[in-house]
């Protein structure tokens, strides 16, 4: 990370910082791993002056890194709840806590190999290496493979190139893992494409934010979330890519039905441009074929490291197997440095989070939340959900849907569960608020991104993208009281039921939200 900043830092008086940070990173991961042993014994203690300068050492260069991969709002929380874990014994009940020494508490933040490294384990074996999938697909020539597949759609449906967007941002997003890096990577060229068929700049933007967005919970990748999930819930990493497929299906069943609305409010018809087979041929494999390695070896019961690995095998090797499709050496090598920074910034959120994890799990704090959060609600589970989806929102704003997703599973989904809540459906509720903050205004950084590609106005982009994305707000209410949303056991006729009715619910909906239904 501190490399990342070096190679683009502008004020030459920053550079010494920025080298004593490295070197403190060095040094702090060095003392770790010569001394692991000798800290696993001394868990809670710090028994020599050696350790005080390294544990305090530690908690600075991830607070830093972390502020300058992320800003300031999630270094802010970390900060508080860290301040808490010294003196929340100050404060009145119900937030008090027992007395802790100093020791103790740098100790559990990160010298005693809890706190920083609670959760590195899941983003070096799993998150790192589907990261790094990301930034090698995202340097592969599949753009003009995307643009031709949209055409057949176009010859049959008036949105035919927005839809087309959809499918593009969906495909794209799960292995990119962040929105707005999905709407600069997939918007440049549909973007464009929208607009020069006739749908408004807003309209445009609105579509690529809210296609971007839901690539965090497309199967069988879904980002960087669900392998965290899968690590809380010790559930295999597949059953929560199987229970995704409905809310997905939901989703871009929504999107889709949206943006055939602004079609014909727009008076498009369908195109008959000419189809470059060729352009399909040549760039399906190139994404299909990786693809289809990960979902092959999920489905055979390896594990997702195992399959991220040989996906950047094939990734690396179908394009240089034919002349066309051949990308140079520079070219791989910027796949793989723009994946290992994202990577990076990953994990440095991991690590902060990991001792706002033990800050909260030491001192008790997240069982007073949810005890809080229970009185609130006076019991009632639908308000509860709404308090529990307005502090997601507040997240959102600012944080990045892995660290909002991870407070919120640690911090109120026991309460969720204690009322009643499947485990799996309490998490997906705080997952899905989690990755759709990115389009809830006031500042929406995937509408942000939209609009700015569109040169359109922000507003209207983020009311758009909200009038189109409207399920992602309902879908997470539907799963936690219907079982069958997230593939879980239920009656076959009632199963059957909920299905019809959350389909027809969704097509009724989308026609008020845009003053449009048959003609």
């Amino acid at each position: 990370v501190f490399l990342s900043t070096l190679r683009t830092i502008k004020r030459r008086e920053l550079l010494p910082v920025i080298l004593v940070l490295i070197l403190g990173g060095i040094t702090v991961c060095s003392y770790v791993l010569a001394r692991t042993d000798y800290l696993q014994m001394s868990a809670g203690f710090l028994r020599q002056p050696i350790d005080w300068v390294i544990g305090i050492l530690l908690v600075i260069v991830v607070l830093e890194a972390a502020r300058q991969s992320w800003g300031w709002i999630l270094v802010a929380i970390t900060i508080g709840a860290i301040i808490y874990f010294f003196y929340g014994h100050l404060l009145p009940e119900p937030f008090k806590h027992a007395t802790f020494q100093t020791s103790y508490v740098i100790s559990k933040l990160g010298l005693g190999l809890e706190g920083v490294f609670m959760f590195l384990g899941v983003s070096a074996d799993y998150i790192f290496l589907f990261v790094v999938f990301g930034g090698l697909m995202g340097v592969l020539p599949i753009q003009s493979f995307f643009q031709e597949l949209g055409k057949p759609m176009g010859r049959i449906l008036a949105g035919g190139p927005a839809q087309t967007a959809v499918v593009a941002s969906a495909t794209v997003g799960m292995v990119t893992g962040s929105a707005v890096t999905n709407v600069a990577l997939t918007g440049s060229f549909t973007i464009p494409w929208m607009k020069r068929m006739g749908y408004k700049p807003e309209q445009a933007g609105a579509v690529e934010a809210v296609a971007s967005s839901g690539g965090q919970v497309t199967p069988p990748v879904m980002g960087a979330t669900a392998f965290v999930m899968s690590s809380l819930l010790g559930i295999p990493y597949l059953t929560i890519a199987i229970a995704a497929i409905i809310p997905c299906m939901l989703y871009y069943l929504s999107a889709a039905f949206g943006i055939q609305v602004m079609a014909y409010k727009n008076q498009l018809v369908p195109l008959k441009e000419k189809i470059d087979w060729g352009k399909i041929i040549l760039g399906g494999p190139l994404f299909a074929v990786p693809i289809g390695v990960i979902i092959v070896l999920l489905l055979m019961r390896f594990s997702p490291s195992y399959a991220a690995f040989y996906a950047i095998i094939a990734a690396a090797i179908v394009p240089a197997l034919r002349k066309e499709t051949r990308i140079p050496l520079s070219k791989y090598v910027k796949g793989f440095v723009d994946g290992a920074i994202g990577g990076a910034k990953i994990a440095v959120a991991v690590a902060l989070i990991g001792m706002l994890t033990q800050s909260i799990l030491t001192t008790g704090l997240g069982v007073k939340i949810a005890y809080v959060v229970e009185l609130l609600s006076g019991g009632r589970l639908w308000l509860s959900l709404i308090i529990t989806a307005l502090v997601l929102f507040f997240l959102g704003m600012g944080v990045p849907t892995l660290p909002a997703y991870m407070l919120v599973a640690i911090v109120v989904a026991p309460a969720l569960v204690q009322m009643g809540v499947p485990v799996l459906a309490a998490h997906f509720f705080a997952f899905w608020y989690a990755v759709f903050a990115l389009i809830t205004p006031p500042v929406a950084m995937a509408a942000v991104a939209g609009a700015a590609l569109a040169g359109a106005n922000y507003f209207k982009t983020c009311w758009e993208a909200l009038r189109l994305g409207i399920v992602a707000f309902i879908a997470p209410f539907v799963l936690v009281y219907n079982p069958i949303i997230l593939l879980q056991p239920q009656a076959p006729l009632e199963a059957a039921l909920v299905l019809i009715a959350t389909f027809s619910g969704l097509a009724a909906l989308v026609a008020t939200l845009h003053s449009w239904f048959f003609a």
